[in-house]
């Protein structure tokens, strides 16, 4: 209900201008853990029991956000040598 009476407004009046009125971010606990990059939980993405063969729409996006977020919590973290080597031998690279 965050339009109000404006789709009634705008009915009246085509010329009518919507004033944009932000609405609070929605958040639930149950996915607070998750990892969401570009429009995936990547918990369900790689779950190929419940959803095999889930196509994905844009995988380069989704590559190029999932770096993102991996880059992002580098910063965060101090000793970052020993991330980068478990993600090496997860991913099966050589350095």
């Amino acid at each position: 209900q965050h339009l109000g009476d404006f789709p009634l407004r705008l009915f009246q009046n085509n010329t009518s201008q919507y004033e944009y009125c932000p609405i609070p971010t929605v958040s639930y606990k149950k996915l607070q853990s998750e990892l969401f990059c570009h429009n995936y939980y990547l918990n369900n993405l790689c779950d190929e029991s419940r959803f095999p063969d889930w196509p994905i729409a844009e995988p380069i996006e989704v590559l190029k956000s999932c770096l993102g977020k991996f880059m992002e919590d580098l910063d965060e973290e101090e000793d970052t040598s020993e991330i980068l080597e478990k993600a090496r031998q997860l991913l099966k690279l050589r350095d």
